[in-house]
């Protein structure tokens, strides 16, 4: 059995009210962070082996697992 993580992450240029509401918590409590960008992991498992392993995972990522226009995904 093998395990792939997609990180997703809203695009730089777009707004990320959800980090913005998490960064301006921290800083009412006097945390010293200046940014922060709140994603999603995608756990993907799959029973065997996969072949052509890149391109079914991109395949995977084409199907809808993010908004390429307002995201960034990353397999690691």
């Amino acid at each position: 059995m093998k395990t792939w993580y997609i990180r997703v992450l809203p695009r730089p240029e777009v707004l990320d009210v959800q980090g913005r509401t998490v960064l301006q918590m921290l800083k009412n409590h006097n945390m010293p962070f200046s940014g922060v960008r709140v994603g999603k992991i995608i756990e993907l498992t799959a029973e065997k082996d996969l072949q052509n392993e890149k391109e079914v995972l991109a395949q995977a990522l084409k199907l809808g697992l993010y908004n390429p226009l307002v995201e960034v995904a990353v397999i690691e």
